[in-house]
């Protein structure tokens, strides 16, 4: 569920990159006033992703759970899980366009890569904190092949 610490936790998140963004791209004021709705629209429409996943993943799960298999339920939840992501990455995409647009192409190179990596930075950040307050935690299982 959305509680107040995860509803935090998302707003935070937002700050971090609208600061990023304005840092890299070096956004002035009249782009920062159109582009920083449209970045919140884009994270609003993966937020609404990562939640329409888990209850797909739930509806999956109870599919999977009957015994004896009822295969055309399954059919139907899958089909229900693909057509929901299908539709929230299509929303995405168009989100992700109006914000290029906004954009030099310097700039959308900069952005795209933010993208690509912001994530990623986020968790190491993370990571090298709780190391400091805790010491190193230990390192990640390997997947099992």
């Amino acid at each position: 569920g959305e509680g107040p610490h995860r509803e935090k936790a998302r707003e935070m998140m937002l700050s971090l990159k609208i600061w990023k963004v304005t840092e890299e791209l070096a956004v002035d004021d009249a782009l920062a006033t159109r582009l920083y709705p449209a970045i919140r629209e884009l994270e609003d429409v993966r937020f609404e992703l990562r939640q329409s996943m888990e209850r797909d993943a739930i509806v999956l799960r109870d599919a999977l759970g009957v015994e004896p298999l009822d295969s055309d339920a399954v059919t139907r939840a899958v089909q229900t899980t693909k057509e929901h992501r299908r539709g929230y990455m299509r929303r995405e995409f168009e989100k992700i366009d109006t914000i290029l647009a906004m954009l030099t192409v310097e700039q959308q190179a900069r952005f795209l890569l933010l993208e690509m990596e912001f994530e990623d930075d986020v968790r190491q950040f993370l990571r090298e904190r709780r190391e400091r307050r805790r010491g190193p935690s230990p390192a990640p299982a390997e997947f099992p092949q």
